[in-house]
Order: C-alpha cells, then sequence, then structure tokens
C-alpha cells in the first residue's frame, strides 16, 4: 500500500518481483496515476487507492512543509483525499491479504493489520525511526542527540493531529475498533514495534545504534529495466559525444516556474561549454523549444541505463533518483525543493560524493554554472562516487529485505501462537523478556550471505592466579565450501578463552553487527587495535578464521562508520 511519486512506488516493485519468485502473490496499492506503470509488471496485480499525487506534489512544494500554510491548505483541501484514501486503502486490503507492506505517508496501513489481525511491515526510503544519530528526513537539517530525536515526535505529531478525527471515525465506523488516544495514535507504528524495511545502503546511511533488530537496512531495491529498454537512435548519438554529458531532471516535482528554470540551466551549460540530458518530468521542464545542440530533452527514462553513461547528475534529491545515481558511480549535485531531499543532500555531501546541495529558491545560473565545474573537475569526488557505486552494485537489497520479512514472520507467529487466551498481560510481558534474554546471549561476529559466525555461548571462568576469563563458543555456518577454515568442521563450535579485558572488543563486536553488510574486510584491524589484551595463542586461531572471510570479500567500512563505533 504506497502513498507518493513514482519514486515511492518504483522500490516496491522490485521487492514484489522478488517476492513473486519466490512464490507469493503480490497486489500493489497504489495512485491510479501509477496504474499503467504498475500493470507494465504482468505479475503484479494492482489496486487503486484514491489521490493524485500530483496534487499532493503541488502542496508540497509551494508551502513549507508543516509550515501553517502547509497546515492549512492541507486541510482545506485534502481531507476528503485522505478520507477516500482510508477507505480504498481498506477495501484493497480486507480480502485474501495475508501480510501488508506500507510506506508511511499511506497510513492506513497499521489500523487495517489491527482490524484483520495479520503482521504490518513499514517499507520506505527515508528514515522514519526514532534516532539520536540523525534527523527525521523532513527536519532539513541536523542538529545534536535529542534535537535530532525529537524531530521524529514532533513530526508524528504534527501530521497525526490535524487528521486525528479522520482516523477515529475511520476505526470506529469501517473497522469497529476502538478510537486511538491522541498521545499513542501518532506513535503506532513505534510503540507496536512495527518491523521496519529501510531500502537505502548502509554504505550510504548506516543503521544507528538505537534502532532495535526489527528495524532493517537492507540496502537499495532497484529494478533492472536495461534489458527492456530501446533508447531513439538520437539519444544513443548525443550520449557518444564529447564532452560527457550531464543529466539534469527534477522527476515527480512541480515546478512553479518551469521556463525561469529552464532558462537558468541553459545559461548554466553556455557559462561551462557543458552538455546534457534533459528531463521535463510532471514540472515541465524545457517543454517549449529548445533550440540547442548541446541540449536533448525527453520526458522518461530508465535511470539504471541513462545514468552511467552521463558525467554526472543533477536533480532534486528524491531517494530514488539520488540512489540511481549513486549506484551509477557518477557525482551527484541535488537542488532540494522540500521534504527529504534535504537530507538526502546533507548525506551526498557528508559522504563526498557530491557538491553542497543549494536549495530550488536560491538557485541562480552562475550557481549551477560553479556546481557544474565542480562536478566535472574534482577528480577526488570521482573516484569516491566510483567506490561508492561498486559497493553498492554489490549488494543485495531486495534478496536482504526478504531474509528479514521472513525473520519478522516467525517472530510474529511465534509471539502470536505462544500468547494462549488463558494468558495474562504479565505472562505475556514474562515470555517477551525470556525471548530478549535469548536473544541477548548470542550474537553475530560476522553475517553475511555466504558466512555467518556466532557467538552461541559465553562461559565465565577464573584461572590459577585468580584472573577472569571467557571461554566463548564460536558457532560457524557456511554455504559456500571456499569459506571454510582449513581443518574446520563447520557442525562442531569451537571454544577459545580470552582475558577479561576483551570483553571490550566484544562490545564493539555487537555494534558491528548493525553493519553486517559493511563489516566483514576490516574485522581483522578492530582485532589488532585490542590485540594487547588477547592470549596471543587463541588469536592466531581466531585470525585463521577472520583472514579466510576476508579473502574474497569486497566489502569495506567506511571510514566514518570506523570513528562512529570507536569513538566510545
Amino acid at each position: 500500500m504506497l502513498v507518493g511519486s513514482r519514486g515511492d512506488v518504483q522500490p516496491f516493485i522490485a521487492l514484489s518481483l522478488e517476492l513473486i519468485k519466490q512464490g507469493h502473490t503480490v497486489t500493489i496499492a497504489t495512485h491510479e496515476a501509477h496504474e499503467k506503470f504498475v500493470r507494465s509488471f504482468e505479475t503484479i496485480r494492482y489496486a487503486k487507492l484514491a489521490g493524485d499525487p500530483k496534487e499532493l506534489m503541488k502542496l508540497c512544494v509551494e508551502n513549507d512543509m508543516f509550515s501553517s500554510s502547509f497546515i492549512k491548505e492541507g486541510l482545506a483541501h485534502f481531507k476528503t483525499f485522505l478520507r477516500d484514501l482510508l477507505t480504498s486503502g481498506y477495501q484493497a486490503c480486507k480480502e485474501g491479504t495475508d501480510v501488508i507492506i506500507q510506506n508511511p505517508p499511506a497510513m492506513a496501513g497499521v489500523h487495517i493489520a489491527e482490524k484483520l489481525k495479520i503482521p504490518l511491515f513499514v517499507g520506505f526510503t527515508m528514515p522514519w525511526s526514532r534516532t539520536k544519530y540523525f534527523p527525521h528526513g523532513f527536519a532539513n537539517s541536523f542538529g545534536n542527540s535529542w534535537t535530532n530525536y525529537y524531530t521524529y515526535v514532533a513530526i508524528d505529531f504534527a501530521m497525526w493531529m490535524p487528521i486525528k478525527d479522520l482516523f477515529d471515525d475511520f476505526r470506529m465506523k469501517e473497522l469497529n475498533l476502538p478510537a486511538a488516544s491522541s498521545t499513542e495514535g501518532c506513535s503506532l507504528v513505534h510503540t507496536r514495534k512495527v518491523p521496519h524495511l529501510y531500502c537505502w545502503s548502509p554504505s550510504v546511511l548506516p543503521k544507528p545504534r538505537d534502532w532495535e533488530d526489527h528495524i532493517h537496512i537492507t540496502g537499495y531495491w532497484f529494478v533492472d529495466t536495461t534489458g527492456h529498454y530501446k533508447p531513439p537512435a538520437a539519444l544513443k548519438e548525443f550520449l557518444e559525444k564529447e564532452p560527457k554529458a550531464l543529466y539534469i531532471g527534477f522527476g515527480s516535482i512541480t515546478i512553479p516556474d518551469p521556463d525561469g528554470l529552464t532558462h537558468i540551466i541553459l545559461e548554466a551549460l553556455t557559462e561551462t561549454g557543458q552538455r546534457a540530458v534533459i528531463s521535463a518530468g510532471w514540472g515541465g521542464l524545457g517543454i517549449g523549444n529548445i533550440n540547442n545542440p548541446n541540449v536533448y530533452l525527453l520526458n522518461e527514462v530508465p535511470h539504471d541505463w541513462l545514468f552511467p553513461q552521463v558525467a554526472a547528475v543533477i536533480h532534486h534529491g528524491g531517494a530514488g533518483t539520488t540512489a540511481a545515481g549513486l549506484r551509477a558511480g557518477v557525482p551527484t549535485a541535488i537542488v532540494p525543493f522540500f521534504g527529504d531531499q534535504y537530507f538526502w543532500g546533507s548525506r551526498i555531501e557528508q559522504l563526498g560524493v557530491g557538491v553542497p546541495y543549494t536549495c530550488i529558491k536560491y538557485l541562480t545560473s552562475k550557481k549551477l554554472a560553479s556546481i557544474i565545474k565542480t562536478l566535472v573537475t574534482n577528480q577526488e569526488m570521482k573516484d569516491r562516487a566510483k567506490s561508492l557505486g561498486e559497493h553498492i552494485r554489490d549488494q543485495m537489497g531486495c534478496t536482504r529485505a526478504i531474509e528479514a520479512i521472513y525473520l519478522e514472520l516467525n517472530r510474529w507467529n511465534d509471539k502470536n501462537l505462544n500468547t494462549t487466551p488463558n494468558d495474562t498481560p504479565n505472562q505475556e510481558k514474562e515470555k517477551e523478556k525470556e525471548q530478549v534474554k535469548e536473544k541477548d546471549d548470542d550474537f553475530f561476529i560476522v553475517n553475511t550471505e555466504q558466512f555467518n559466525a556466532t557467538i552461541s555461548q559465553v562461559t565465565r571462568k577464573t584461572d590459577e592466579a585468580g584472573n577472569e576469563y571467557a571461554v566463548y563458543t564460536i558457532q560457524v555456518t557456511t554455504t559456500y565450501s571456499q569459506y571454510k577454515p582449513p581443518n574446520w568442521d563447520s557442525s562442531t563450535p569451537c571454544s577459545f578463552h580470552i582475558d577479561k579485558r576483551y570483553n571490550q572488543f566484544c562490545t564493539l563486536h555487537k555494534k558491528l553487527q548493525q553493519y553486517a553488510t559493511l563489516a566483514p574486510l576490516p574485522v581483522k584491524d578492530y582485532w589488532n587495535r585490542f590485540s594487547n589484551n588477547v592470549i596471543q595463542s587463541r588469536k592466531n586461531a581466531f585470525n585463521s578464521l577472520l583472514e579466510q572471510i576476508s579473502k574474497d570479500t569486497k566489502l569495506i567500512l567506511l571510514p566514518e562508520v570506523i570513528d562512529f563505533l570507536t569513538k566510545d
């Protein structure tokens, strides 16, 4: 169940196709504007959600998010939209649905899943779960730990209170559920620990330490369209010429003054002597007759086909377009209009793969010319973008997402099967505590699709001199024989004992499990940092295991993640 632009829908097409390969039936419920796109994938079913995403985009562009004018205009024009959205969402789900996956703007999912007594997942392209390490995607700027955290609380509350009455009517009249309280209603997906699937690369934004294990960063979900797209001969010819063309486009954004923005772009291209493919998008960019040999104007083109062939990308910063640019390994400039576009603009700068963002209202031809010059001349930026693109292309986001779905469905089944009608609330809480305790007793040292090393048991002992030490039992499983160390029987746990100060290292590794897709290669480096605390004979045995793990592994840990993990 998806509300938003095509960029909000497209990642779920990729996830749906992978789920269908595994034998599942998938229906995407979204706006009629996206029906043709969804139905172009014959195996995916379509159901209609009310509302016009273009009108929603126009509201967001013309009014600052959560400003008084935004709330006033939204209440004036979108109460009917929301009523119809809730009703159409329930109609789409109430018959034959086993699991709901919704993006947060769809909003109805948590209430419908409660009514139908079925599992719910939240999938999204930007942060929506509360953390102190970075702000809500709509907050526009990074702050300290507490201001970051309360951006989530404030935005949840700001979104909920003006429409609480609509949801109360929906719950009581259509779902026959009690109304949600003012404080609880805005936090249901958080207080109920609804599993979240975030479809961005952990190389771009790692999982923060205060997100619990029901929150998953899976990697991007990409639809491979290159094999189906037949480019016009003129476009192929344009891309073959030098200098290498730029991409400039603003996707599903409704642009208030498309002619003015087109003029800015053309002046900047003239000043820099660069060439560009310009995408008209929903905003009608360049729709007037552009008689310029250095510009190729188009309506739609698959980003995964075009972006690897351009020198750099300049766009609005939508999560999907940002992901496509990063995957292509080319430098990025973001010109944000609203929402999470500012967030991704900041992140691009922090990663060193693009220039600082420039808000659309401050964009001039001279500023754009300066941006273009940096994108095409900064070799360090080009190298960073290329390296990050290689890592992203190696990640299997849909596969990891489906693994997370199966994991959470097992947890949901266990919880519901273990909760009998005779259980009191206190008994349910005791069962939850037991499950948490079991989970806390073992954690991953390494967890990849090919290799898994888990600390399954910790036994604390005292030697003859009275020094404490621990025996750690490592259980290793692997699907590829080349990952097995020499003389290692993967069915037999390996025990080794260490100095008690090694607990520092284990604490660090407990943090590292959050970065499982990044962690395997530098694990040995972390071991060496703490090697003076480790009994050497035991270190050698484990090092041989780590060397074997990292031998065929291309994954790396970004420097910023190393700093993040080791600062305390």
